[in-house]
C-alpha cells in the first residue's frame, strides 16, 4: 500500500505566458502579483497547508526572474520551506522538465501548473493513492465545469481515466456553455513516470494519453473554485478573488 503522506511539490512555472501579451514580456506569469503577494505564493501557500515542505521550481522562461523571487516567496509562507529551481537546457516541454530535474524528484511527488489554483483537499487526492496498485503509475486531479472550451476533456470509467479529448466547441451566445471534466493540473506521480518520458515532450499532449491506454492513470475529481491565470480577463478576477477566497489564518 501506498503511503498517505507527501513531501515533495514540483511546479511547472517555465512557460512563456504568450497570452497575457505585455504582461510577462519580463515577468514570467506564476510571479505576476495578485493581491499581496505572487500569483505562485498563494499555491505554495495551499500546499503548505497539507504538509508539502519541499518545492522544486521547474524553470525555463525569465528563470533568473524566478529565482530573484523565492526570498518574497518564502517570507510569504507560515512556515519554513525549501524551495529550489531546476532549470530546463532547452524548452523542453511539460515533460521534458520534469526529465531534466529527474535527478532532484524523490520517489513520490506532486506535479502542479504554476498559473492556477483549485481549492481542493489534498487529502483526498492522498487518501485515494493510497489504494492504488503497483500498476498505477500516477493519479490526477479532475474538476467538472459548466463550460470546458478553453480546455481538453478528459474521460473516465470509474477513477481510471481513459481519454482525452479535444476541447468542446463553445457554446453559442446564451447558452449554458459546454460542460466537461477537466484535468486541474495537479498530479501525484512515482518516479516510473520518468521512464515514459522524453528530452523534450509535452506531458498532456504526448504521455497522459499512452498512460491512460495502459491503464495506469487514475483520477479524483475536486469541486472547489478553480481558476486559471492563462488569460487577461482570468488574471484580473485573480487579483481580488484570490486574497479574498484563499486567505487563511
Amino acid at each position: 500500500m501506498q503511503r498517505a503522506t507527501i513531501r515533495q511539490a514540483a511546479i511547472l512555472v517555465g512557460g512563456l505566458g504568450a497570452r497575457l501579451g505585455s504582461l510577462t514580456a519580463t515577468t514570467p506569469k506564476p510571479i505576476l502579483p495578485c493581491g499581496d503577494r505572487p500569483f505562485l505564493g498563494w499555491l505554495l501557500r495551499e500546499f503548505v497547508r497539507y504538509g508539502v515542505s519541499d518545492f522544486l521550481l521547474l524553470t525555463g522562461h525569465l528563470s533568473d526572474r524566478i529565482a530573484a523571487a523565492l526570498p518574497e516567496l518564502a517570507a510569504k509562507l507560515p512556515t519554513h520551506v525549501r524551495i529550489t529551481c531546476a532549470e530546463e537546457p532547452v524548452c523542453a516541454g511539460t515533460g521534458g522538465a520534469l526529465v531534466h530535474a529527474g535527478a532532484h524528484l524523490r520517489e513520490r511527488f506532486l506535479l502542479c501548473n504554476g498559473d492556477s489554483i483549485l481549492d481542493f483537499n489534498l487529502a483526498r487526492l492522498l487518501a485515494d493513492a493510497a489504494l492504488d496498485g503497483e500498476d498505477v503509475t500516477g493519479r490526477m486531479v479532475l474538476r467538472r465545469l459548466t463550460d470546458a472550451s478553453r480546455y481538453g476533456v478528459v474521460e473516465t470509467d470509474g477513477q481510471r481515466v481513459t481519454a482525452f479529448r479535444e476541447r468542446p466547441a463553445p457554446a453559442p451566445a446564451g447558452s449554458p456553455g459546454s460542460p466537461g471534466t477537466i484535468n486541474a493540473g495537479i498530479y501525484l506521480f512515482n518516479r516510473r513516470i520518468l521512464d515514459r518520458l522524453a528530452p523534450v515532450c509535452s506531458l498532456e499532449r504526448d504521455i497522459l494519453p499512452r498512460l491512460a491506454e495502459d491503464g495506469g492513470l487514475r483520477g479524483t475529481e475536486g469541486d472547489g473554485y478553480f481558476i486559471d491565470i492563462g488569460v487577461p480577463d482570468d488574471f484580473a478576477r485573480a487579483q481580488t478573488e484570490l486574497p479574498r477566497r484563499l486567505h487563511r489564518p
